[in-house]
């Protein structure tokens, strides 16, 4: 995809009809999930094209992603969100690719603590990224 130009940045999807899911995440994993995409999608304005922003599965041409991560002011778990929205802004073109993946049920995430550190992230992403284009 990327040798051939067919993109910049290359991302891994778990929700492409090619991906083969060997041990699927759990129901509360999934609800959350689908909550998380429309926040990306709404707030953010993430792409609605981009099917699973946070797919570790991830490829850059070199020097996009000395520019983006070069940029990037995020360092939790919504660097991702970051990045997207630098390769949008900056015209790049991002495309997914099905991946096999297992579910890790040793996640850090914390259905108790993670919303609100998810939100507060989001929010100082948006807060970084409306005061450079201001």
């Amino acid at each position: 995809m990327i040798q051939n130009g067919d993109c910049d940045l290359a991302h891994g999807s778990r929700k492409l009809a090619a991906s083969k899911i060997i041990k699927p995440q759990t129901w509360l994993r999934r609800f959350t999930a689908k909550i998380f995409r429309g926040l990306a999608i709404y707030w953010m304005r993430v792409p609605a094209s981009l099917s699973d922003t946070q797919c570790g599965f991830k490829i850059y041409r070199g020097e996009v992603a000395r520019a983006l991560f070069g940029a990037c002011r995020s360092d939790g778990f919504m660097f991702d969100i970051e990045i997207i929205l630098r390769a949008r802004r900056k015209g790049y073109h991002i495309k997914e690719f099905p991946v096999e993946w297992t579910c890790d049920r040793d996640s850090r995430l914390s259905f108790t603590r993670s919303p609100k550190q998810i939100i507060s992230e989001l929010k100082t992403i948006k807060q970084t990224l409306q005061k450079e284009h201001a």
